[in-house]
């Protein structure tokens, strides 16, 4: 109930107070220095009305905007799976990948302690992207900051190297695992 009150507040009272508030402060100073309630609003020329009432409407229709691209800025993000599963033996790194100016290092269900790993033997069907990527520079793991305008800082705590990107770095490990998965079907392939 208090997101639907904060949301009613926030997109519909606050601005109709906002709006009513010049008229009024109009009259009431009117009122006060003239004694009359409409002299002030006789005194104002009618390319002020049009100023302030074109105002409100840019204004409206900037929110109106703005808002849509919000969410189609969401929608169009990739989704985050459902469920995170992790093989029974944990994972073996076969290779990184460059990707938005970091590394990646693509991983396969490792194989059982009694069998052998080789590259060749090594048949998964699905690649995994660890995440947080690593620093092209000196390797260390990533850390993320969003910023004030919604975008997102990768920084590394060890050589101070830092990289924008317009999303996190788990929905863009997403994008990631399917560049990896389209190479290490040629990888096997071969």
């Amino acid at each position: 109930m208090t997101k639907v009150r904060d949301g009613l507040l926030d997109k519909v009272v606050w601005p109709l107070l906002l709006l009513a508030f010049t008229p009024t402060a109009t009259l009431i100073g009117s009122k006060i220095q003239s004694g009359e309630w409409l002299t002030w609003l006789t005194v104002i020329p009618s390319w002020a009305y049009t100023a302030f009432f074109a105002t409100i409407g840019i204004w409206f229709v900037g929110g109106i905007i703005v808002r849509r691209f919000k969410a189609l800025k969401e929608r169009n993000l990739p989704s985050l799976p459902m469920a995170f599963t992790i093989p029974q033996w944990g994972y073996t790194t076969v290779g990184t990948l460059n990707y938005k100016g970091v590394v990646w290092r693509v991983r396969i269900p490792s194989p059982a302690p009694w069998q052998s790993f080789s590259m060749r033997e090594a048949r998964s069907s699905r690649v995994d992207i660890e995440t947080p990527p690593h620093c092209p520079k000196c390797d260390t793991e990533l850390e993320e900051r969003e910023t004030f305008f919604g975008s997102h800082r990768w920084m590394c705590l060890r050589c101070g190297f830092s990289t924008k990107n317009e999303i996190s770095f788990y929905r863009e490990a997403i994008r990631a695992e399917k560049l990896a998965q389209s190479w290490w079907e040629k990888e096997s392939a071969e």
